[in-house]
């Protein structure tokens, strides 16, 4: 879970960054779709971008001190502190339903809008609104008729095809030798580098990664294993730090709002490492189990 919370808050810290506070600030494609192509007044526009861009950021902000806040107030049955509790759960799941939607509703309007590869926006931005959810999930309150187990397998599942979608969408762009994925390759070697890259070299590359992220991406639905889980977070945190390194420290929001790329998979590496890491109760031998059932029922017999 603490993975978990520190990926929302540098995400929403990138949303900020990217569409509010930084010197390159840009208007998001929710301002675009309601001001260019709705004819909204642009005040409005711009306040609603504004405000999803804070909202993100101030929701974060309260998630850390909210889930400390609700775990020292542990499981006294007190009435107060049962109010307290559930009302404070109930605010932190409304605040990262509004992170989910507000990334979700950034996905939809750059499909609206149209663009190169905008169609799989869904798929390329799904670790992006998954994060908060597979949180959400976790904060849940158990029920009756749903364990605190089984809302964590559904959380790391979503994570799970979320982080899979996100790598294929970016592999079939990097087989299509997507431009900007070219010039990430040839700018951080120009910058960081001696080595004289072509055009073609980096197309090549490209290719291979693209590739290699389709491959993880399935064996990563197919399969537990850990180092698929690891791969991709490292590859996700080069990536995400390649805006960087091909465009300088300025583009520290595009390096920020790309961390579920890295802090998806890591969450699940550390979600199979901890079941991995606990201990397995044996099964009970079935000839045991037959003779204790013979034992109860000549019990129950008068």
């Amino acid at each position: 879970m603490a993975c978990l919370l520190c990926i929302v808050l540098l995400q929403s810290m990138g949303v900020a960054g990217m569409y509010l506070l930084s010197s390159s600030e840009m208007e998001s494609d929710v301002y675009g779709l309601l001001f260019f192509d709705w004819g909204w007044p642009e005040d409005l526009a711009q306040r609603i971008d504004d405000a999803g861009a804070l909202g993100t950021l101030v929701g974060a902000g309260f998630a850390i001190p909210g889930v400390v806040l609700l775990s020292s107030l542990g499981d006294d049955i007190a009435s107060g502190t049962r109010i307290s509790r559930q009302w404070l759960r109930l605010l932190l799941l409304t605040n990262l339903c509004f992170i989910a939607s507000w990334m979700l509703a950034i996905a939809v309007t750059q499909m609206v809008r149209g663009g190169a590869f905008v169609e799989y926006a869904l798929g390329e931005h799904a670790v992006r609104f998954a994060v908060p959810l597979a949180l959400a999930l976790l904060l849940a309150p158990a029920t009756g008729w749903i364990s605190g187990e089984r809302l964590r397998q559904t959380s790391m599942g979503l994570l799970t095809l979320a982080t899979a979608a996100t790598f294929i969408v970016h592999g079939y762009k990097a087989i299509c030798l997507y431009g900007q994925f070219t010039d990430l390759i040839l700018l951080s070697s120009a910058r960081w580098t001696s080595l004289q890259l072509t055009q073609s070299t980096a197309e090549g590359a490209l290719w291979v990664i693209g590739v290699v992220d389709v491959v993880v991406a399935l064996l990563l639905i197919g399969t537990r294993w850990r180092m698929i889980a690891a791969y991709m977070a490292l590859w996700g945190l080069i990536t995400a730090c390649s805006r960087m390194t091909a465009m300088g420290a300025g583009a520290w929001p595009e390096v920020l709002i790309r961390s579920a790329n890295w802090g998806a998979p890591l969450a699940l590496l550390l979600y199979h490492q901890n079941r991995s890491s606990q201990p397995r109760m044996p099964s009970p031998c079935p000839i045991v189990v037959e003779q204790e059932r013979i034992a109860t029922s000549s019990v129950q017999q008068p």
